[in-house]
């Protein structure tokens, strides 16, 4: 009897390890399709991430290399992101499920911008792209490295409450197809989000640590002109350097790491300089403020999520 019992035992426990194993995962709490997009039928969510408002680089062109980005192969847009990675299994091919959205997406209004498929992706495999779109990026550890499978779309949505672009990205690995979808619903930030420091609190901040970081200071994407909205942060600012005429300051500009290193070091030393320069304007001794590019050498947070990225693009003013 007993002999029976362990035979069993032996052919019903792996039986039910491969049942396990090929029980679909559950799709992440909270996770649903993007209305305007959807999905490829037979696809389940493996990942998925939206925030508010964001910024991001869609690529409109081949990436031959990727430290050179720019207007010929980025669009930069802000708004919100949502950031879905889908898996199936199947004989369905990459050709196939990219077509599908295409075609899905045009009768919907959009437009495409851009398409590749190995070396029409900027180089003879495609990785430059690949790196590119998923390298240190939300939800990278979703999408194995299988580039040469890899196919790309890029196309946009014109609206008059703001342009949507969605970036579509379908290779096949591990036997199944990953599909990685992300949509920019470019709009306004929310603003008055962040709480502008005063004068008291600078100099409380200041002789505290020596330094403090301001998010209250704007500037559009990829530029260096100091947004209006930055104003009343400036008045603080101004207020608190006219109540401390022995102090001397730099004004250290930080960005995050998206984007090549030596490019973010000069962004960030434009935007210090933009800064200073509106001191200046606004009657503070320019032989008072040193400005300072530090680019993404000096991280507050990590720069793996949205919300990491977005503490490291700051401001300091820093005690000299």
């Amino acid at each position: 009897m007993l002999v029976r019992l362990l035979f069993a035992l032996s052919v019903l426990i792996p039986m039910s390890l491969a049942a396990q194993a090929q029980a679909p995962r559950p799709e992440p709490q909270g996770s649903r399709d993007h209305p305007l997009v959807g999905r490829y039928e037979g696809s389940r969510i493996h990942a998925y991430q939206q925030v508010a408002f964001e910024e991001a680089r869609v690529i409109i062109g081949p990436v031959i290399r990727r430290d050179v980005l720019g207007e010929q192969n980025i669009i930069q847009a802000s708004g919100r992101q949502t950031t879905i990675t889908y898996r199936a299994t199947g004989d369905r091919s990459p050709l196939e499920v990219l077509r599908n959205y295409q075609q899905t997406l045009a009768g919907r209004g959009f437009e495409m911008l851009f398409e590749c498929h190995r070396e029409t992706c900027g180089d003879r495999s495609g990785s430059n792209l690949w790196f590119t779109l998923i390298d240190r990026r939300a939800l990278a550890s979703s999408m194995h490295a299988s580039w040469d499978t890899g196919r790309y779309t890029a196309l946009r949505l014109k609206r008059a409450e703001g342009d949507v672009f969605v970036a579509i990205y379908v290779q096949q690995a591990a036997q199944m197809i990953q599909t990685r979808v992300e949509v920019i619903e470019v709009r306004g930030m929310e603003a008055d989000r962040i709480r502008i420091l005063g004068a008291s609190e600078l100099k409380s901040a200041i002789d505290a640590t020596g330094k403090v970081a301001l998010y209250g200071i704007y500037f559009d994407v990829d530029k260096a002109e100091v947004k209006p909205e930055s104003k009343p942060q400036l008045d603080a600012i101004v207020a608190f350097l006219g109540a401390n005429p022995g102090l001397n300051v730099v004004v250290a500009g930080h960005t995050d790491n998206q984007g090549a290193f030596d490019y973010n070091v000069g962004l960030s030393q434009r935007r210090a300089q933009a800064v200073a320069r509106a001191l200046g304007s606004a009657g503070i001794a320019p032989a008072r403020v040193t400005a300072f590019g530090a680019g993404m050498s000096s991280p507050v947070a990590p720069n793996d999520t949205p919300a990491g990225q977005g503490r490291n693009r700051r401001v300091e003013i820093v005690r000299r």
